[in-house]
């Protein structure tokens, strides 16, 4: 995992938390390693977990957003290798495969043992957006769990910070904008997005607020 994801004080403060859960490390560094993520499940999973607990999640939703964050993309063991990682226009075919991967992260998961239904759920919406337009179910606002909405936005943040093909990442301030315009539009739950300014303690913040907890 690349510290330089997350701020330092953040990881300092929640990295502790792995040392109490059993993950597969190996069976999810191998996957990542296909597409050139290494260490994405980890910060989605400190990300998540950081973000749940500025919004009021207990602590049994929280071990479960963590243990989801990093198992979330499992189920791209079903793409094809030489389409995870390529970046260019999927075809509908190549598209309606990628789409499948959340149910199929839910189903690994459960052959790995982890039965908690909250986890699950939280894995298998973890790109429902705000506005239905996500997948596979297209669920709606707070039809989705909030695990699942602050899953979203803590997924697609790392993405936007990633080093790609040939592209560097974004900052964390053009990340966020990126993500503000998008809130704008109803994709992401904008108390997730509040969260994840407060997180990284960025001076312009949008106009939204923190849920009273």
């Amino acid at each position: 995992m690349d510290r330089n994801k997350i701020p330092r004080y953040v990881y300092d403060q929640y990295a502790p938390v792995f040392s109490n859960i059993k993950l597969p490390v190996e069976l999810v560094h191998a996957s990542e390693a296909v597409d050139g993520t290494l260490g994405h499940g980890k910060t989605v999973a400190l990300l998540s977990y950081a973000l749940a607990e500025r919004l009021g999640l207990s602590h049994k939703e929280k071990e479960e957003l963590l243990i989801a964050g990093y198992l979330h993309d499992l189920g791209k063991m079903i793409v094809p290798h030489e389409l995870r990682g390529d970046h260019r226009p999927l075809s509908k075919t190549e598209q309606a495969l990628f789409h499948k991967h959340p149910e199929e992260s839910t189903r690994l998961i459960k052959q790995l043992g982890y039965d908690s239904q909250i986890l699950l759920n939280y894995v298998k919406s973890h790109h429902e957006y705000f506005d239905g337009s996500g997948y596979p179910e297209r669920l709606k606002g707070e039809q989705i769990p909030l695990g699942s909405r602050i899953l979203s936005i803590a997924n697609d943040f790392d993405t936007l910070t990633s080093r790609r093909k040939n592209q560097e990442g974004l900052n964390y301030q053009n990340a966020v904008r990126e993500l503000q315009k998008k809130t704008k539009t109803g994709k992401y739950d904008p108390q997730c997005l509040a969260a994840l300014i407060q997180l990284l303690n960025l001076q312009t913040a949008p106009p939204y607020q923190l849920a009273s907890h």
